[in-house]
């Protein structure tokens, strides 16, 4: 009875989402031809967005709540920028792709089938990699003609690393707290990837090797136990390098992980020692 409950949720979840999607197409086809501040319409994007991304991961569809995740974090991004964002053909048409991806998959998710991990690899994510690296680079490109030369780099990576990344270890933290461990690997060489990317866009070499180093180790992982305990490291690394960056301490930023537990004890110091001047010391946000 509970599994034909179940069953009936999930086909009607499937169901209101493929209409969602549809609303969300209508939305972004509008939104080229609107020159008024783009907010209303972003925020009811958000909306449909994260009704998607909420109801597949409590209904037991990971891989479209993840897709639908970095469609909602690349419209969060934009929604920061509607008092000067521009949307040209480009970003309108990798919008558009992006719907169409999430689209598939509730149709093959309605129909039952087991989805391939590396066919959603070849050809999806990609699509949303571009639309994430082309709404953070426009980003950028007004930070830098609002803030002095002098800081505006770094005033834009500790606004960064306040945020967005800061939902990125969010976001594996809970990966971390599942019994289901899966798809683990996929979502950490996937999250690796995106912050990789980030810390390239932003120069941060040592973070950009961290993120290789954690990418290699996983690819290295077969069982598992493994790709636990690498992901943990990861997310300790990663929250380590978001606290010297935080206390602008960015000439100590780690460039690998480590699974010797001896030097584990001694970063688990060190991080708990820069942590407490994070704490004590007084961070401005960008004003």
């Amino acid at each position: 009875m509970l599994k034909n409950r179940e069953i009936e949720n999930q086909t009607n979840f499937l169901e209101e989402a493929k209409s969602n999607l549809n609303n969300l197409e209508s939305i972004f086809l509008q939104l080229k031809s609107k020159c008024q501040s783009y907010s209303p319409t972003i925020e009811l994007a958000l909306k449909k967005v994260h009704f998607i991304k909420a109801g597949a991961d409590i209904l037991g569809f990971p891989l479209l709540s993840n897709f639908a995740h970095r469609l909602e974090d690349a419209l969060q991004t934009l929604k920061k920028q509607t008092n000067f964002l521009e949307i040209g053909s480009e970003l309108q048409i990798l919008l558009l792709s992006g719907v169409e991806w999430l689209r598939q998959i509730v149709e093959l998710l309605s129909v039952g089938y087991v989805i391939d991990e590396q066919w959603l690899a070849s050809f999806c994510f990609p699509v949303f990699e571009e639309l994430k690296k082309h709404v953070s680079e426009q980003n950028l490109v007004h930070n830098k003609t609002q803030h002095s030369p002098y800081n505006e780099l770094e005033d834009i990576i500790l606004l960064i690393f306040q945020t967005e990344v800061e939902e990125y270890l969010q976001h594996l933290k809970s990966l971390l707290a599942k019994t289901d461990k899966y798809n683990l690997k996929s979502e950490v060489i996937i999250i690796a990837t995106q912050l990789g990317d980030l810390g390239e866009l932003l120069n941060l070499k040592a973070f950009t090797q961290l993120c290789r180093s954690i990418i290699q180790h996983l690819e290295k992982s077969v069982s598992y136990a493994d790709v636990t305990e690498i992901a943990q490291l990861a997310l300790f690394t990663w929250q380590r390098s978001q606290t010297l960056i935080l206390t602008k301490q960015f000439e100590q930023l780690p460039t690998r992980i480590v699974t010797n537990s001896d030097t584990k004890v001694q970063i688990f110091e060190e991080f708990t020692l820069s942590e407490s001047l994070f704490k004590n010391e007084n961070i401005s946000l960008i004003p």
